[in-house]
């Protein structure tokens, strides 16, 4: 994934996993309407959950109770920052839901050890996900620089894959046409390389009291490229 921001425009596209990217791909040249399959975003050491709900996609932090006050919170959703979520646990301590928390952060992984008033020790899972801002949604905004250096927005992660695929796809007969034209050239200059070296040793063009000129133009005349006979005899 990616975010950034510039001069007239912003981006933020999602990190997904390559081998879906590669399959979605795969079945997009094959003729299959890839709409028809989720690309899941891939957020790195993100140990939640994301799932799509109402035409988005949606991340979820991870707690645990270990009795009806107290739960344990380790994970927050992704791209939030302890300083961020700190300020979220005091607010909720101003709002008399959080009697105290503390925090046990190991080894880059955040852990949240909250104890909540008695009063919000009722809440249902479901009301301490939201409460504890422990749901997010993700947005994106897929906004590139295409090929020909132009600003292009799409609206999924899809509609940028076909572009690609698209794009890249139409690349194949240009390289196998700059292939071709290379290597027909390469081997007209072999071709004429034997003839000239064939000539030379049977005796066919004599050098003895000729000029250079002479020469090439006998080369020429027994059928070796005039674009090539002056880079022969230079060997």
């Amino acid at each position: 994934g990616i975010e950034g921001i510039a001069v007239g425009f912003a981006t933020k596209i999602l990190p997904y996993d390559p081998a879906e990217i590669a399959e979605l791909t795969k079945l997009y040249l094959e003729g299959v309407d890839i709409n028809d399959y989720y690309l899941t975003p891939k957020l790195p050491e993100f140990t939640g959950s994301v799932e799509y709900i109402n035409d988005g996609w949606v991340c979820n932090g991870k707690f645990n109770r270990s009795s009806r006050t107290k739960i344990e919170i380790t994970e927050i959703p992704y791209g939030v920052d302890r300083e961020k979520y700190v300020a979220t646990l005091d607010s909720l301590q101003d709002k008399g839901i959080v009697s105290s928390y503390e925090e046990h952060h190991k080894d880059n992984r955040f852990n949240f050890k909250v104890v909540l008033t008695r009063s919000s020790g009722k809440l249902t899972d479901t009301q301490i996900m939201t409460k504890f801002k422990l749901t997010k949604k993700l947005n994106e905004n897929i906004t590139i620089i295409d090929e020909s250096n132009k600003l292009k927005i799409f609206d999924t992660a899809h509609d940028l894959i076909r572009h690609y695929a698209d794009w890249r796809f139409s690349k194949y007969s240009v390289r196998y046409d700059h292939y071709t034209a290379r290597d027909t050239l390469e081997l007209s200059k072999q071709e004429n390389f034997l003839l000239f070296l064939n000539l030379i040793v049977d005796g066919t063009v004599q050098f003895k009291n000729k000029t250079q000129a002479q020469i090439e133009s006998g080369l020429i005349t027994k059928g070796v490229s005039v674009d090539l006979v002056g880079d022969f005899m230079k060997i």
